[in-house]
């Protein structure tokens, strides 16, 4: 099961529908689906719906950074105490925890020890599938469409016969004077770096 898009955004992006006839076939592309999942993720992070136990440092002045965004809400923070070999874990009553930025992950407690304490925070972070940002969903299907171009030329060597052409091989050849498939690769990476950089331009970094 995907977590960003379906395949149905493919066939709506494209105008086509993917079935055991296509080039990619459906059983491939929903395999290039999940790679390009996995592949956003590793690249610009994870932002699906889901429950995460983070063990921080608190910046105290910074408030505490979460690694998963956007933050939804906060089940529990536990600060440590105890040696560094056999620490215990207090629960902070709820109504110390303050979400100061949802999108960068930021949390602010209303007591922070002064210095570095560290924190168990469990937290539920993401965007349903249903509510994913378009600039999400656009990623994701670049990455996907990457997967298929790279099938159709690599592993295939443009030659897919009698299937129905969902990258249309001959067009492709006219209009790269020779079609390289290599050009082809870095026309998608183009537009995937670009689509991330316009993407990671709405999240603030911030250095603990």
């Amino acid at each position: 099961m995907t977590n960003y898009i379906d395949i149905s955004d493919i066939e709506t992006y494209l105008g086509v529908t993917f079935d055991a006839t296509t080039s990619p076939t459906l059983t491939q592309m929903t395999e290039y689906l999940n790679k390009a999942e996995s592949d956003f993720e590793n690249d610009v992070g994870v932002f699906k719906s889901q429950t995460n136990t983070d063990v921080l440092v608190d910046g105290h002045y910074f408030g505490i950074i979460l690694d998963k965004l956007p933050v939804v809400s906060i089940t529990s923070v536990k600060e440590r105490s105890g040696t560094l070999f056999n620490p215990t874990y207090t629960a902070i009553s709820s109504g110390d925890i303050y979400i100061k930025n949802a999108d960068i992950g930021t949390i602010y407690l209303a007591n922070p020890v002064v210095g570095e304490q560290q924190y168990k925070v469990t937290y539920v972070s993401g965007y349903a599938k249903a509510s994913m940002p378009e600039t999400i969903k656009t990623l994701v299907m670049m990455y996907a469409l990457r997967h298929a171009f790279q099938f159709t030329f690599f592993d295939t060597n443009g030659e897919i016969g009698g299937k129905t052409e969902i990258i249309d091989v001959d067009v492709y050849r006219e209009i790269t004077n020779g079609g390289s498939p290599y050009a082809g690769l870095k026309a998608i990476d183009d537009v995937i770096a670009m689509q991330k950089s316009k993407f990671m331009r709405g999240i603030k970094t911030f250095v603990k």
